[in-house]
């Protein structure tokens, strides 16, 4: 009966040692180890990659939108003032989205018109711009037509992300350099059928170690066209 109380008193003891072995071995690893500070260092780097990323392939651009009264009495286009101070590619498109022609003349716009009356104006130097062949254009008086407010945007560019994966494909540790990190990464980019556009940079700068952070960012990018892209950018760091 002896032996028997002994052995469960042993097994108690053991079971008691084994728990605070256990509880000795985590408060160890919280503090020398401490995987919550290498977890926050480690998101902290991906968040840096991709504002520098971001930042990098960004533009800044002017909108505004005009609204023309009573176009329907307007034909073939209309003339207004120039609301722009500055020489800036500009592309000027409809209310439903089409691409309208038009050409600057001695600091007025000669616009073609259309059945809506709504026209949004994007100037930057970064577009693609062309003027049209647009003649014998009515004068607008200023009560027929009101610009809205003008507005700088900033926002990540479509051929500005093919930039950079041939940057980072012809000089990838001048690129870091150039974005201010330390730590690795490659970006893939796709469209919203998840196909990859740009996935290049996996091939130029493997890693080697297999372990990485990575996050998708949904984003809506411009081309030189002022169209807007829905995508998703997956940057990954290690």
């Amino acid at each position: 009966m002896k032996n028997k109380k002994s052995k469960i008193a042993q097994a108690h003891i053991e079971t008691i040692l084994s728990f605070v072995i256990f509880v000795g071995m985590v408060l160890l690893i919280f503090i020398f180890i401490n995987p919550l500070k290498v977890g926050n260092s480690n998101y902290a780097m991906l968040d840096e990659t991709q504002a520098r990323i971001l930042e990098k392939v960004s533009i800044n651009y002017n909108y505004v939108p005009l609204i023309v009264e009573d176009i329907e009495d307007i034909k073939p286009c209309f003339e207004v003032d120039n609301i722009f101070n500055s020489t800036n590619k500009i592309l000027v498109y409809s209310s439903l989205g089409n691409r309208v022609d038009w050409k600057m003349q001695n600091n007025r716009f000669f616009i073609k018109s259309n059945i809506e009356g709504l026209y949004d104006f994007y100037e930057s130097n970064f577009f693609n711009s062309s003027s049209g062949n647009v003649n014998g254009c009515d004068n607008l008086d200023f009560e027929d037509y009101s610009y809205g407010v003008l507005i700088n945007k900033t926002y990540p560019a479509y051929e500005n992300f093919i930039s950079l994966e041939e940057e980072y494909i012809a000089d990838y540790f001048g690129l870091k350099e150039e974005l201010g990190l330390n730590n690795n990464f490659d970006f893939i980019v796709y469209n919203l059928s998840r196909y990859a556009i740009m996935n290049r940079t996996l091939a130029t700068h493997k890693n080697l170690n297999k372990q990485f952070l990575a996050r998708e960012i949904p984003i809506r990018v411009i081309n030189k066209n002022a169209e807007f892209i829905d995508l998703i950018v997956l940057i990954r760091t290690w």
